[in-house]
């Protein structure tokens, strides 16, 4: 059956009302325009979406290599609370949230429902909390394609910018190499450049980054947070911050935060930065009159996929931390 939506003549006359505060001639307008009583009740409760015009519901997003994301609006929201008066739970309700589809899922394996129980797990726990947030963000490992055996887990995938270099020659996915995709996404929020956007994705760009290559703009980032951001992507993994660090570290950055403090004088100065600099591409990706202006390379490649880079894993480090391939006879 046909998705009934509404018509573009409909969406015109009532683009510009308020859903929440609807006058009563509003009010007898969209009972006479809007005839299915479910898109009705859904346009009532959430006005329409800003991207598609129509009532706010789940709408297609993005598509990868091995699944597809809608965005939609939760309902009844997930639980904050307990509301011990009431005795029962408070839930934080009408929240935007991303809807994922895996391909292939009707052969799903056990080893990929482990991975997702234990981001659940993480998500549940006190200590968890900065990889719940990167949860909201990108679903972390769940970047294969969901029908894989066990006895095809010699391959690695993922979106190479993405993946840590410890990963790139042959490890697993680790805790410590989700918390270098957090850093490079963090930095990609910070500038709003995709990482290596102007370069082909391929072995060479996985073997620069094995040699310490990251992700660089002329986008100014206050100090305190590129420092954490190169903590998190260190190539020593045993350098990286783990989740309760990282926590604690955005934590004392929020409570410190006030006119005099260090981070609030480092917004500034890099505001100012950025405003005096005479390309577009360094302005604030934040400020809604910002406009990024960069050229993606046709190589490029922000879906997950196969990183068949076999020379990777042969490659040792010498004594002053660059790395060499192997000669094996």
């Amino acid at each position: 059956m046909d998705e009934i939506k509404l018509s573009d003549d409909v969406i015109e006359q009532i683009k510009d009302f308020n859903h929440r505060f609807l006058i009563e001639e509003q009010e007898l307008l969209i009972d006479k325009l809007i005839l299915n009583e479910e898109l009705k009740e859904l346009y009532k409760e959430y006005g329409l979406c800003n991207e598609c015009k129509q009532p706010n519901i789940g709408h297609f997003y993005s598509e990868g290599g091995f699944g597809t994301v809608f965005k939609a609006i939760w309902e009844d929201g997930f639980i904050g609370s307990w509301d011990s008066e009431k005795n029962q739970w408070h839930r934080l309700m009408h929240k935007e949230v991303a809807l994922k589809c895996l391909h292939n899922s009707q052969n799903i394996t056990t080893e990929f429902l482990r991975e997702i129980e234990l981001l659940l797990i993480l998500a549940a726990n006190k200590s968890g909390r900065i990889i719940r947030c990167y949860a909201f963000i990108t679903d972390v490992g769940l970047c294969q394609p969901a029908n894989m055996k066990i006895s095809q887990e010699d391959n690695t995938f993922g979106v190479l910018p993405y993946v840590a270099p410890e990963v790139l020659r042959g490890g697993v996915y680790t805790q410590v190499s989700d918390i270098y995709a957090f850093g490079i996404v963090a930095y990609e929020i910070c500038t709003g450049f995709p990482p290596y956007h102007n370069v082909p994705h391929d072995e060479f760009l996985a073997l620069k980054i094995c040699e310490g290559l990251r992700p660089e703009s002329n986008y100014k980032i206050p100090n305190l947070i590129f420092d954490i951001i190169n903590q998190c992507w260190d190539e020593d993994s045993l350098k990286r911050p783990n989740v309760v660090e990282l926590r604690e570290l955005f934590r004392k950055m929020y409570n410190d935060y006030n006119e005099d403090s260090v981070i609030n004088k480092q917004i500034k100065e890099a505001d100012e930065i950025n405003s005096k600099s005479s390309s577009s591409t360094v302005k604030s990706p934040l400020l809604s009159t910002s406009t990024l202006s960069y050229t993606t390379h046709p190589q490029a490649s922000y879906t997950s996929r196969l990183l068949s880079f076999k020379n990777l894993s042969k490659l040792k480090k010498t004594d002053d931390n660059s790395f060499e391939l192997m000669r094996i006879d």
